[in-house]
């Protein structure tokens, strides 16, 4: 059984007065929130057969609601998120594995990911079933910057040929998840794992990147609320999810 974990734990805080602090996955475009425009490609794809979400405690009716209304069957759990990001996954897992063997893949999702593609997700778990874990990425065209931490105003220059976003979802075999969590804790560098990516390869594991399309954003600020808005009223959602 391959189980989508959907983390919709956020409460909002960067969305401004507007909408009066509501958080951003439950904030209603043409009449659907973010939250149902998210999920929709893991309730349509043909290899997920379960979702779970982990939510703010306050929510979890809501979220319940809304799924009902939007006829979204997959999901059969939704439980508190935790205080972290990776709290949040990894309550959802505790679930999850209860119906799950070592060889099923669990997807990592997120709540506020209104443009992803339903054929992404069939690969991503494809793939994950081939390589033991593979999730979305986009090849950077442009020159590509980390900031040093120590220096302030001090970068490192990482290319324009070669280096990748990594988006989600992302899918991983739930043995393998256990693997390598288990060694990034033995490693010391768990806490520097925010994704199944850098979970991965963090730990030196093999990972594989599945083409994503540019506009599978996560809407973080108002500008991309506002863009995604813009996509919805004029009827190119369906066109855009699949430009690659």
């Amino acid at each position: 059984m391959n189980i989508v974990i959907v983390k919709a734990g956020g409460t909002g805080s960067r969305m401004g007065d507007k909408y009066d602090g509501i958080p951003k996955q439950f904030i209603e475009i043409q009449g659907k929130p973010i939250l149902i425009y998210s999920i929709e490609p893991f309730e349509h794809a043909n290899n997920i057969d379960k979702i779970i979400i982990s939510c703010h405690k306050d929510y979890i009716e809501l979220a319940w609601e809304y799924c009902r209304k939007f006829n979204i069957s997959k999901v059969f759990k939704i439980i508190e998120g935790g205080k972290t990001t990776n709290d949040s996954f990894f309550n959802g897992v505790k679930e999850a594995e209860k119906y799950m063997s070592d060889e099923d893949i669990i997807i990592l999702g997120d709540a506020v990911r209104p443009l992803v593609s339903e054929n992404t997700v069939e690969e991503i778990v494809k793939q994950a079933k081939t390589h033991g874990a593979a999730g979305g990425a986009v090849r950077i065209a442009e020159c590509a910057f980390t900031k040093s931490k120590k220096e302030k105003d001090t970068f490192q220059y990482l290319g324009n040929d070669g280096s990748y976003m990594s988006k989600t979802p992302q899918g991983i075999k739930l043995g393998k998840l256990k693997q390598y969590k288990k060694e990034a804790e033995q490693m010391g560098v768990y806490n520097n794992c925010p994704a199944l990516c850098t979970l991965a390869i963090n730990t030196n594991n093999p990972y594989t990147f599945v083409p994503d399309s540019p506009y599978n954003i996560k809407i973080t600020y108002e500008n991309q609320l506002d863009f995604f808005e813009m996509i919805v009223k004029n009827g190119l959602r369906e066109k855009i999810i699949n430009i690659k």
